[in-house]
């Protein structure tokens, strides 16, 4: 069972050095002669005195006036500590105390009422710039300890917007596998290893900061091929992906809710129906433009489930990239349109 706590005894630590330097160093000025004497000594400590009395005093007004922004208060504090109270002590210490504790010796206070005042000046300022490095030392401790929770904060959340997200894509898919069973096609066992590399993609990513641009949009392209097969009129699903990504890296599935609320909310039952995905990518950012037509009326029962995984989204957005992102989204007309500018972080 401790005794004190860590902080403590680094206080207590603090003071005994502080004094032991103290005493030596008033030691030696005190001392006339090349050898110290025992009444050097006793001189020194009857001199720590009125010290002593007035730092402990003084550390008090820093508890209750400082510290709590009683800047007024404390000025009177300390101005009566330098002024009164110090004085007095060391006038009291060796005209009374040095009688009673040391009656064989005879001692004088040698120092006048301005010098006193000036000693014990120095002694609560030294206290005052060691209190306020060692406030400034814990308040940059504990900025540090809030940052670092803040970050475990934003990394837990991150895990968990990205576990609310990756559903979607098995539920997806599952649905046109289990329809290409029905009809007992060809198709079913290509498109069970699509799927699989699909959630292989998902799952060996989703703990990852960061991953390659050029295979975020390998993914995507393979989730677009896998959804084109519910389609009937899968020509009427436009995809375009310009320029060269390189070596540039972003969050990974970042851009597939936009790119599934296409195929999720999307309508192509018409010939002008239209669902068209265009990824551009140069060193500096990536563009992601979504649009597609949809049923105005059935979009507005359905607009809570898109507004969810919009919400979650943009969450991760602000989480990972701040002011790095802009997000633009344009309904009307029966078209739905988002447009995601996303600066790579260096």
């Amino acid at each position: 069972m401790r005794i004190f706590k860590k902080q403590t005894w680094f206080a207590i630590a603090r003071n005994l050095i502080f004094w032991a330097v103290s005493f030596f160093v008033l030691l030696r000025l005190f001392n006339r002669t090349e050898y110290i004497n025992p009444i050097d000594v006793i001189y020194t400590f009857l001199f720590h005195i009125p010290l002593w009395i007035g730092v402990g005093l003084h550390a008090y007004a820093l508890r209750n006036s400082f510290d709590k922004g009683k800047y007024g208060v404390y000025a009177f504090q300390f101005l009566l500590l330098t002024l009164t109270v110090i004085p007095q002590g060391y006038f009291f210490s060796f005209d009374v105390l040095a009688d009673w504790i040391f009656p064989d010796f005879y001692f004088v206070a040698v120092y006048s009422w301005p010098e006193i005042i000036g000693i014990g000046a120095i002694y609560v300022i030294i206290t005052l710039l060691l209190h306020v490095a060692i406030s400034w030392s814990k308040q940059q401790e504990e900025l540090k300890k809030v940052s670092e929770l803040r970050e475990q904060k934003r990394t837990a959340e991150l895990q968990a917007l990205r576990a609310q997200i990756n559903p979607h894509f098995l539920f997806n898919t599952l649905n046109t596998i289990y329809g290409e069973t029905l009809k007992k096609t060809e198709k079913a066992p290509a498109l069970v290893l699509q799927l699989s590399d699909i959630l292989r993609y998902v799952v060996d990513t989703s703990k990852k900061e960061e991953v390659p641009v050029a295979d975020e949009i390998t993914y995507i392209q393979n989730f677009i091929t896998l959804q084109k097969q519910r389609y009937s009129r899968p020509g009427q699903i436009y995809v375009e992906i310009k320029g060269d990504p390189g070596t540039k890296k972003i969050a990974p599935l970042i851009l597939i809710t936009f790119i599934e609320n296409c195929f999720k909310h999307g309508q192509l039952n018409a010939d002008s129906d239209f669902i068209r995905i265009i990824i551009s990518v140069n060193y500096k950012k990536l563009v992601l433009i979504t649009s597609n037509t949809y049923n105005e009326a059935k979009n507005e029962l359905e607009a809570e489930s898109t507004s969810t995984g919009l919400e979650n989204v943009k969450r991760r957005l602000e989480l990972r990239y701040g002011g790095m992102y802009a997000l633009e989204e344009k309904a009307g007309h029966g078209v739905y349109q988002t447009t995601l500018t996303l600066h790579y972080q260096k």
